[in-house]
């Protein structure tokens, strides 16, 4: 493994051997927009104007973890989070629930999480986003205290209480039924009156917030509870529409991922004319078995 010459490593400040490259976001949420030839769509939405673009691999920061921080302290976060999100198997192993509101709203309702383990992989894709000097992640800008705040949780194992820092997930579909499957760049920003910090991949966008205040009206009741409990909405066609216009996805993509009957999606690039987008996916739909993919 390619190693830099010590230095400190940004989480536990402790002066290491530091890994050459470590990805901002963990290589397996990727799975879920990779298509048959590995390619997969990646937004930066810090810009209104920008395009979605291909690429074949996610975004990496060199030298900012040891090798006790990348592999023991968040790797094995994400060993677990991968075994959630991807549908393996473990002795403990969560129970998903598909469920119908009285007002007609889809969601999955997922028990039996390990809170710590899930509520802290989400926190250390947001803590890793605002240490990285990628442009893709220019828009994750935390405070000093929520940065040395979340820093402190990782390195005590602490998932603190599930109001502080909750964190809510939501699955888009668009008209056809099918999951919103891109990358946009991580951001925090205001919704509606609340600060939050949001990424969104894969079909699935991940809220934390950073305030005292109670969730936007979406969230109000669906977040991740010290019982291991989350209810996570499935928004279609328009819904979805609104929620991406809300993450500042500029308008025409927005509506052209959710709205049109066009199948699942990847941006090649055309003068004066949209986006068009033509992708097959080696993922299955959604299912209780594995149902973040």
């Amino acid at each position: 493994m390619a190693i830099n010459q010590n230095a400190p490593c940004k989480l536990c400040g402790v002066t290491a051997r530091l890994i050459r490259k470590s990805h901002i976001i963990p290589d397996f949420l990727y799975d879920g927009i990779r298509d048959q030839t590995n390619r997969m769509v990646m937004l930066n939405n810090t810009d209104s104007t920008s395009r979605p673009r291909i690429h074949q691999t996610g975004v990496f920061e060199k030298y900012i973890l040891c090798d006790k921080c990348e592999h023991e302290r968040l790797g094995q976060l994400e060993r677990y989070a991968a075994m959630i999100l991807n549908g393996g198997t473990s002795k403990t192993a969560p129970v998903f629930e598909n469920r119908i509101s009285n007002d007609g709203i889809r969601s999955i309702y997922a028990s039996n999480l390990d809170y710590t383990k899930f509520k802290l992989f989400v926190l250390s894709i947001v803590w890793r986003a605002h240490t990285s000097s990628q442009r893709f992640f220019n828009a994750v800008t935390l405070s000093k205290e929520d940065a040395e705040c979340i820093k402190s949780l990782l390195l005590r194992r602490l998932p603190g209480k599930e109001d502080e820092y909750r964190v809510s997930i939501v699955g888009l579909k668009n008209v056809n039924g099918e999951l919103v499957r891109f990358l946009t760049s991580p951001w925090v920003g205001v919704i509606e009156g609340r600060p939050m910090a949001t990424f969104y991949i894969a079909g699935f966008c991940y809220f934390i917030n950073l305030s005292s205040l109670p969730a936007m009206e979406l969230l109000e009741k669906v977040y991740l509870k010290e019982t291991g409990e989350i209810e996570i909405p499935i928004l279609n066609g328009m819904q979805s529409f609104e929620l991406l216009k809300a993450m500042r996805i500029n308008e025409p993509l927005a509506k052209y991922m959710t709205l049109m009957t066009v199948g699942n999606v990847i941006a090649t690039k055309k003068k004066a004319e949209a986006p068009t987008y033509t992708l097959t996916y080696r993922n299955p739909p959604l299912s209780s078995s594995k149902p973040f993919r």
